[in-house]
């Protein structure tokens, strides 16, 4: 989140911190922050903020990208991203799927049990 959010505010430097990024619109939606006369741990904490915005993908504020800079970003962001849940994901479903070793070698016992009275034409009984 913290290389996230720096690298928009070095994108939003870029444009000039002007009325085409984001941090111009952050000036309206955060009282406490001013794009030029701020401290910079209010900075920090702006960018801090919107990297795990874009990376968590919660959107509690919906920002779109303003400049092609920000687009740009926001599409690695994303893409990086749905990697990273997906591994996650995929993680958590592999050990809900994975199998009891021991249920499953009783299962593969009981199986060879079941063809070993078959072939001996032993009765029924047995089997239970």
């Amino acid at each position: 989140a913290h290389w996230v959010g720096c690298f928009f505010y070095f994108i939003a430097v870029i444009y000039n911190l002007g009325s085409n990024t984001w941090v111009f619109e952050m000036e309206y939606l955060f009282p406490l922050f001013e794009r030029f006369g701020t401290s910079t741990a209010v900075s920090y904490l702006l960018c801090l903020y919107k990297g795990l915005n874009a990376i968590s993908n919660l959107e509690y504020i919906v920002h779109y990208p303003n400049n092609l800079g920000e687009q740009i970003f926001c599409i690695i962001v994303m893409m990086v991203s749905i990697g990273i849940q997906g591994k996650i994901l995929g993680t958590l479903l592999n050990y809900m799927v994975d199998r009891d070793p021991v249920a499953e070698a009783h299962k593969v016992e009981m199986e060879e049990l079941r063809q070993f009275i078959e072939r001996k034409n032993l009765p029924p009984e047995l089997s239970a």
